[in-house]
């Protein structure tokens, strides 16, 4: 049985450009962020 996991030897997170509509109650916030950690599991059987 194997596991790995991708991003975890830097745990960054990368944040979205903020809302430029003007007016808009979410103005300037940053609603969303990427950049997650993913992981993988895997089995390999043989008879």
């Amino acid at each position: 049985m194997r596991c790995s996991q991708k991003n975890k030897l830097f745990n960054r997170h990368y944040w979205n450009s903020p809302n430029t509509t003007f007016g808009s109650a979410y103005f300037g916030h940053v609603t969303g962020v990427s950049g997650y950690r993913t992981g993988q599991l895997g089995a390999r059987f043989t008879w």
